[in-house]
């Protein structure tokens, strides 16, 4: 492994403002060991927002030859890290208890906090109640739960947190808010950025 995170972020051709906020952000982080991986299609995807994000699954799948982060997590265009240390309290966390190989933590999508309390610390996971944005993994986890975002369904990122689950053997719930949406809505979908009300780099408040 050649890095301690590998952040994957897929590329919407209509967001390039959100683009540019996403990478500022993530270089911005104050521990920057980090491949930062940027997933584009061959093809543009057509259809309605949903058709179109569950046509681009795949392609965290077809990232998996190139991580070489110890631990990996998604990060989508329109998505952001919530706080600037944040890279570095994961290192913490894991520095302290290296069996750790899963971390659930809270992601803000518009004024929504992901999970909601009720689901908080249980091993009940529900689709719409927890999103991409919400885990990180170790290596391994990621190599073996990968498969799931080849399902071409929009739900494939809880298909993914589920098998991931599963497959791990140490999670950690992180009662931090990890990250957040650039949007003020719950849900961008294929929206680009002249559709997206952006809360911007205040997406953690």
């Amino acid at each position: 492994m050649n890095h301690f995170l590998t952040i994957l972020t897929r590329v919407h051709p209509g967001r390039p403002e959100c683009l540019k906020r996403n990478i500022k952000n993530v270089r911005g982080q104050t521990f920057n060991d980090i491949q930062h991986l940027l997933l584009k299609p061959k093809v543009e995807p057509v259809g309605t927002g949903r058709e179109r994000a569950a046509a681009v699954g795949y392609l965290i799948y077809g990232a998996r030859d190139r991580v070489n982060g110890q631990y990996v997590m998604q990060l989508d265009d329109d998505d952001m890290i919530a706080s600037p240390d944040f890279v570095q309290s994961i290192h913490d966390v894991v520095t302290a208890d290296p069996s750790i190989d899963m971390i659930i933590f809270k992601c803000r999508l518009g004024d929504a906090v992901l999970p909601k309390p009720y689901l908080w610390n249980r091993r009940i996971l529900k689709v719409a109640e927890i999103a991409g944005p919400n885990i990180l993994v170790r290596w391994d986890v990621y190599q073996k739960a990968a498969w799931e975002w080849t399902v071409p369904v929009y739900e494939s990122d809880f298909l993914y947190i589920q098998e991931c689950a599963r497959v791990a053997k140490n999670i950690k719930w992180l009662n931090i808010i990890g990250t957040c949406s650039q949007g003020q809505a719950k849900n961008n979908v294929g929206n680009g950025d002249d559709e997206i009300a952006v809360r911007g780099e205040l997406c953690a408040k």
